[in-house]
């Protein structure tokens, strides 16, 4: 079995976003010898970390279906640095969460925008002006996908279709005061297409 340690912030507890995150990062790093994307998890353990009594270590134990190893990816928790920014971890996860959703045919409209809408209300609770940076991030994607589907730039506009159907489902989950923000922050154009296609 192959063992690797990450370390991870945790801003604050219980936290949804860290659960997803560590889901998420058990995906992209996949094989600990191969690379391979192909696992299955067998396990996962709780460990209380040693080094403090107050601290916890999330073990993630899975099996790759191509060469055959087993990994063992630790989380260790680590208070938040300086350096550190809860939107770094919010943006990994949205960003990873968009893309799988988005590259099936026939997307789940309801899965990204629950999971999206459950990670902005914890971070508004605990971090408020995180949370703005995020719904800016947020605009800033719905004005470029739209643009870029208008235009017809790139070759994969159905994806992009999917992404901006997406975000604007997730959208239309936040609290009243956050959606309109986001709304007032639209393009009219923009907010005609959110009328037509009856997303609100």
């Amino acid at each position: 079995m192959v063992d690797a340690d990450y370390f991870i912030p945790l801003y604050w507890k219980p936290s949804l976003l860290i659960t997803i995150e560590e889901q998420l990062i058990v995906k992209h790093k996949g094989c600990l010898i191969c690379g391979s994307r192909n696992i299955q998890l067998i396990r996962r353990e709780e460990i209380q970390d040693k080094s403090s009594m107050d601290s916890k270590i999330d073990s993630f134990i899975y099996l790759c279906n191509n060469c055959g190893a087993i990994s063992n990816l630790r989380f260790i928790y680590k208070k938040p640095s300086q350096n550190d920014d809860p939107l770094r971890d919010v943006v990994f996860v949205y960003e990873e969460l968009l893309e799988s959703s988005s590259k099936s045919m026939i997307p789940d409209y309801g899965e990204f925008p629950r999971k999206m809408a459950l990670i902005y209300d914890e971070v508004k609770s605990n971090k408020p002006s995180v949370s703005k940076r995020f719904l800016d991030l947020v605009i800033n994607d719905i004005n470029r996908y739209y643009r870029e589907i208008r235009d017809r730039q790139g070759f994969d506009d159905a994806k992009k279709v999917n992404r901006l159907k997406l975000l604007l489902s997730f959208i239309s989950l936040l609290p009243l005061e956050d959606y309109s923000y986001v709304i007032n922050n639209l393009p009219l154009e923009i907010r005609e297409y959110l009328v037509k296609n009856s997303i609100s």
